[in-house]
């Protein structure tokens, strides 16, 4: 599809003898090179992909490993459901609050609650350190998932904007499609203990990706609104 599909931008005029296809190829591939120079787009990129990886274990590992513990599929679904109601109640408020200010200081914060709040599924066996879990990765998705999309569009030079966000779009996708069979392996060859451990790593690896994006060019970025 990044091959395939034009910027959805009004049509640039070009020489009569430009071939249309290379157009398109000259611009995709100068696409690339200009996202692997942009430092602070390659940190949210990886910062993606990592947070994507430990955040699908959610709805892979995270009920298996309930399952082990001892809890019966109506008490998990009962824990799992902390998620839905939260987005629910908290979504819409924590956006207007949070709407017009530094998106990377938000998606700092959101990364650290979901770092910890998976890294808190190793004491899962705790019914109330389980639903303290689930709350604080939760409020760390609703913090964080209304202002990624708008912060790859302030990082984008306009005529780029599509390419950048194709990027984003497969950071996700590989996160999503490599976490849920690596924590499956993981949990079933390893144990428990060392995939949220794996987890806590990938998360504080993220963490670090946004603190220093934070740190180089935060200020650079602006704060409108969503």
């Amino acid at each position: 599809m990044a091959v395939l599909l034009s910027e959805t931008l009004p049509t640039r005029r070009t020489g009569t003898n430009t071939n249309p296809e290379q157009l398109l190829q000259t611009t995709w591939q100068q696409a690339m090179r200009h996202m692997l120079s942009d430092t602070t787009f390659m940190l949210f990129a990886a910062a993606t992909l990592l947070t994507s990886v430990v955040f699908m274990q959610a709805f892979s590992t995270l009920p298996m490993h309930l399952s082990l513990q001892g809890y019966t599929e109506q008490q998990i679904g009962l824990a799992m459901s902390i998620n839905g109601v939260l987005i629910v109640l908290l979504q819409v408020p924590l956006t207007h609050v949070l709407n017009g200010s530094n998106r990377v200081l938000i998606l700092l914060v959101g990364e650290l609650l979901i770092t910890i709040g998976f890294g808190m599924s190793i004491w899962t066996s705790v019914v109330a350190l389980l639903l303290i879990s689930i709350t604080t990765w939760t409020v760390g998705e609703v913090i964080q998932t209304p202002f990624k999309q708008s912060l790859v569009a302030d990082l984008a030079p306009l005529e780029m904007r599509g390419r950048y966000m194709e990027v984003f779009s497969l950071c996700h996708a590989i996160g999503m499609t490599v976490g849920v069979p690596t924590g499956g392996f993981i949990l079933d060859r390893i144990g428990p203990t060392f995939l949220w451990n794996g987890c806590l790593v990938c998360g504080v690896a993220a963490t670090v990706c946004f603190v220093a994006m934070h740190r180089s060019h935060a200020s650079g970025i602006r704060t409108r609104s969503v």
